[in-house]
């Protein structure tokens, strides 16, 4: 019994001896996280006119955007050539007008379906684009004619150095 009671005080002074150290980082970082968000209002309809310009203004009503993102919106469908739109005839899809749809007077190209961006920095209520479409001028059958722009939205990652 006293050999283990000595072997005990032994290990116990060679522990000691070589100092067992407990180590901890002297930091903590604490995060937390808020996902950006934004709001868009873009018209459900407009009507154009055959003797002035038509004004489609996309904006941006609210956002909280991360300043290492940024949204971009495009004209996703809708196009028919570039900055070409075509409405066709209701019940008579051989009858169609053609007229230029432009991006502040900027060429929409097929391609590129990009037409703005914006981030953090732009004001909450914010016009993010407006889109002419031109007049239409020439004498057409009578009817309703129609067609369909679809726009769409992306947050991406800004280029951010490490």
């Amino acid at each position: 019994m006293k050999k283990i009671l000595a072997t005990g005080v032994i290990l116990l002074g060679i522990l000691g001896l070589f100092g067992n150290k407990v180590q901890a980082d002297d930091q903590t970082q604490v995060e937390f996280s808020v996902g950006s968000e934004y709001l868009l209002e873009i018209p459900a309809k407009v009507t154009l006119r055959d003797d002035s310009k038509t004004y489609l203004d996309i904006k941006t009503k609210n956002h909280n955007l991360s300043p290492t993102e940024y949204v971009m919106i495009t004209l996703e469908n809708g196009l028919t050539g570039n900055s070409e739109i075509t409405l066709s005839r209701y019940m008579d899809t051989d009858t169609a007008i053609k007229t230029t749809i432009t991006n502040n007077g900027a060429s929409i190209n097929l391609a590129d379906k990009e037409i703005s961006i914006f981030d953090a920095r732009n004001p909450q209520e914010y016009t993010v684009a407006t889109l002419f479409i031109d007049p239409l001028q020439d004498n057409y059958k009578s009817g309703k004619y129609t067609t369909t722009l679809t726009f769409g939205s992306e947050i991406r990652d800004r280029d951010v150095p490490e």
